[in-house]
């Protein structure tokens, strides 16, 4: 059946998609309105950047799973950092965002954990965002 329809209709916490493929701006939207979402599971799919925007309506939401997304890109992470209430956030495997992506998940101050391994490295790597956000995490190794 429709995972994100069976979700709706449990008022479930968790969604898991991973490798679900291609996820639609309408797919995104039907997810918005599980209020009761804590995490969501995109590993290994592919989904329009802005379509992200529509979870910062899930005032539940913690945790985001976006690891072996090969087309993230820093548009991804500027949408993912506008939703505040994010806790954990996994980018591990995640080949195509830049320093400027990584630099607009400052402003998630929730932030506890971040997964960066196996992403691309910068010069002065992900620390300047332990600095920004107290009580991050960061994994790296």
């Amino acid at each position: 059946g429709d995972p994100i329809r069976t979700a709706q209709k449990k008022g479930s916490t968790h969604l898991n998609l991973a490798n679900f493929g291609n996820i639609t701006a309408e797919q995104l939207q039907q997810i918005s309105t599980i209020t009761t979402l804590k995490s969501i599971n995109l590993s290994g799919c592919t989904f329009d950047p802005l379509g992200v925007l529509c979870f910062i309506h899930l005032p539940e939401l913690e945790s985001i799973n976006l690891s072996h997304c090969a087309e993230l890109s820093d548009k991804h992470l500027q949408c993912i950092g506008t939703i505040k209430q994010l806790k954990h956030l996994v980018l591990s495997n995640c080949p195509n965002f830049t320093f400027k992506g990584l630099k607009s998940l400052s402003r998630l101050n929730q932030l506890r954990s971040l997964d960066l391994r196996a992403t691309p490295t910068f010069w002065g790597g992900p620390w300047f965002l332990a600095r920004d956000i107290p009580n991050l995490n960061i994994i790296c190794s």
